[in-house]
C-alpha cells in the first residue's frame, strides 16, 4: 500500500462522502481510535447539512423558480444598462478620436470599469453580477477618474441609470437569496466535505505510520475504496456516477451536478 494511492481521490457526491465517513466513524470508534472517529462524525454532520442544502436547491429548481419575476426583469434591464454604458464609452472614443481629451477620457474610464467588456459582467450569476456592478460603481466614485468623467458629456446620466437600476436589483435579489442557498454556497459546502474526506484519509494513514497495522488501515479505508470503485466503474461505462443514501448506501439520483471532477476523475 502506498500513501499516494489515496491522495488522488475521486470527487465524491455528498451522499457517498457521508456514507463513507459514517462507516469510518463506526469502525474507528469500535477500535478505540477516537481522533479518527470524532473527525469522521463531524464530517457526517457536515454532509447532512450539505444534503439539506442540495435538497433545498433542488426544490428551488431553475433561476425562473429561484428568483422572483421582479428580479428576473431587473436583471434583464441591468444587463442592457451595462451594455449601453459600454457602448456609449466606445462610441465616444470613436467619435472624438483617441488623440482628443474626450476620447482619451472615455478610453480611460472604459479600461477602469469594463476592461473585458460588458459581457464579462452580464454573463455572471445573479449574485456575482451584483457584486461586480457594485465594484464598478465604487471605482467610478474614486477621485482619479473625476477629471475623465467631467470630459465625457452625457456619461453621468448613463452611470446614474446603472446606479438606480442596480439599487433596485440588489434589493430584489437580497429577498430572493434569503429564500434558499445559492450555487456558490452549495459548492463551498461540497468542497469542504471533499476536504474533510481527504483529511480522514490522512488521519488513517498517520495512524498506519505509527502502528504499521495494515489490517486496521485497510479496514478503515475500505469504505472510501468501495465508493471510489463504484465511481470508477460508472466512468468506465461512460455513465454519470450516482449518489447513495447516506445511511443505507443504496443508489439514489444525484440532486444536481456536483463539484468539478478532480485529477483522479479522468
Amino acid at each position: 500500500m502506498h500513501v499516494f494511492d489515496y491522495l488522488d481521490l475521486y470527487v465524491f457526491p455528498t451522499g457517498r462522502r457521508a456514507f463513507a465517513q459514517r462507516q469510518i466513524a463506526q469502525r474507528a470508534g469500535a477500535r478505540g481510535l477516537t481522533t479518527i472517529a470524532s473527525h469522521a462524525e463531524a464530517a457526517v454532520a457536515h454532509e447532512e447539512q450539505t444534503l439539506q442544502l442540495e435538497l433545498q436547491r433542488k426544490s428551488a429548481g431553475t433561476s425562473a423558480a429561484r428568483f422572483s419575476p421582479e428580479t428576473l426583469k431587473l436583471d434583464n434591464v441591468l444587463d442592457k444598462k451595462i451594455t449601453g454604458l459600454d457602448g456609449f464609452l466606445d462610441s465616444q472614443e470613436r467619435l472624438y478620436g483617441e488623440d482628443s481629451e474626450p476620447g482619451q477620457a472615455a478610453a480611460t474610464i472604459r479600461r477602469a470599469i469594463l476592461a473585458d467588456g460588458a459581457a464579462a459582467i452580464t454573463q455572471l450569476s445573479f449574485e456575482q453580477q451584483s457584486e461586480a456592478v457594485d465594484a464598478m460603481l465604487t471605482r467610478l466614485d474614486q477621485e482619479d477618474l473625476a477629471d475623465s468623467l467631467a470630459l465625457v458629456a452625457g456619461l453621468t446620466a448613463h452611470i446614474e441609470q446603472v446606479r438606480d437600476c442596480h439599487a433596485a436589483y440588489r434589493d430584489a435579489l437580497s429577498k430572493d437569496v434569503a429564500r434558499g442557498p445559492n450555487r456558490e454556497q452549495l459548492r463551498t459546502m461540497q468542497t469542504q466535505g471533499q476536504e474533510l474526506l481527504a483529511q480522514s484519509v490522512v488521519l488513517v494513514l498517520a495512524h498506519h505510520i505509527a502502528s504499521q497495522d495494515l489490517e486496521i488501515t485497510r479496514e478503515l479505508l475500505a469504505p472510501i475504496d468501495r465508493q471510489s470503485e463504484a465511481i470508477r466503474n460508472a466512468r468506465r461505462r461512460r455513465r454519470r456516477p450516482t449518489d447513495v443514501d447516506p445511511t443505507t448506501g443504496e443508489d439514489v439520483e444525484l440532486p444536481e451536478p456536483t463539484l468539478t471532477d478532480g485529477p483522479g476523475n479522468a
